[in-house]
């Protein structure tokens, strides 16, 4: 659900909320939030819930003259952790080559819909001087600022590399397992996709965590939900997953994915990951209950006959 504000319903509920000073403000093109030392990503990652808000203002050594002292957006972080590059255009590769390059993978983002907010006139206590706060403070924002941006409109706006926003719900309209063309790359919707060509594949299968018998308002049996499926960041998908959750007992958990057996194991192909996914798809849909599409309720004892499928699936189409 959307508010009157632009934000999901309870964006900024259990979520710790951190200001931070960028160079400019282009998430279709810049889907991260970057640090020069890595240690600051390792103490952050320990530190903040997951996911968590960075909320931007551009720094006044910006190059984007118009921009300086201006907060520009908001993103939604994960606690997925890499190189820059990995979640920037090809464009920005080169750019400031030594700096930000220790970064936190967005889910999602906003921009002020008001264009001239001044960072002095709502947090006048920041030294907003660029360098001293071009990296985070030691502290989340407290309730007293969080309220500051629940007063203001935000605009959703495409993240590079982002996923799509998905219910992360299992859905009961099929009975039967069904073996779709899998998840494309897209341009459209609230998020960018880089080139597939660019992002080697993994399988994974998530979990449901939670109280099966009341999830499905019968007995289980000792059975568990579970999704199977394909990313190039399986951590993000699972993030998102559970990001859209309803607030309650039950939460998604990755139990397996291609990278646990080496990064040797990734598969070039979109073509290959598909034909892995549809492997355990099949190896399932005899053996336990299909819940519609990539969801099953299956004996946990059956997961490693059809992780062994989907292997072998995926690496006879790559």
């Amino acid at each position: 659900m959307t508010l009157q504000s632009g934000l999901p319903e309870n964006f900024w509920d259990g979520k710790a909320v951190y200001l931070k000073g960028l160079h400019g403000w282009n998430p279709e093109t810049w889907g991260c939030v970057g640090f020069t030392d890595e240690k600051t990503v390792l103490d952050l990652k320990k530190q903040a819930t997951n996911p968590f808000i960075v909320v931007c203002y551009v720094t006044t050594t910006s190059e984007k003259k118009d921009l300086r002292g201006k907060c520009v957006g908001v993103y939604l972080l994960s606690h997925t952790t890499g190189k820059r590059n990995q979640w920037t255009a090809k464009k920005h590769h080169e750019e400031h080559s030594k700096q930000w390059q220790h970064a936190f993978k967005a889910i999602r983002a906003f921009t002020f819909s008001d264009e001239n907010l001044l960072l002095r006139d709502y947090f006048p206590d920041l030294r907003n001087n660029g360098a001293n706060w071009a990296r985070y403070g030691s502290d989340p924002l407290e309730s007293t600022g969080i309220a500051i941006l629940k007063r203001f409109t935000y605009q959703e706006v495409p993240v590079f590399g982002g996923v799509s926003q998905g219910t992360g719900l299992v859905s009961s309209a099929q009975s039967s397992a069904s073996f779709t063309r899998g998840v494309a790359a897209r341009d459209v919707g609230y998020w960018v996709d880089p080139p597939e060509c660019d992002q080697r594949k993994e399988l994974y299968i998530l979990r449901l965590e939670g109280n099966t018998d009341h999830y499905l308002g019968r007995p289980a049996l000792g059975k568990r939900i579970y999704k199977l499926g394909f990313s190039a960041d399986p951590q993000s998908r699972l993030d998102n997953f559970n990001l859209v959750l309803p607030k309650g007992s039950f939460r998604w958990e990755l139990c397996r994915r291609t990278k646990d057996d080496g990064d040797d194991a990734l598969y070039e192909s979109h073509e290959a990951a598909l034909a892995g996914e549809n492997a355990m798809k099949a190896y399932l849909k005899d053996k336990c209950d299909p819940l519609g599409g990539e969801f099953f309720l299956s004996a946990p004892d059956l997961l490693d006959g059809a992780w062994a499928a989907g292997k072998r699936g995926a690496q006879g189409a790559g």
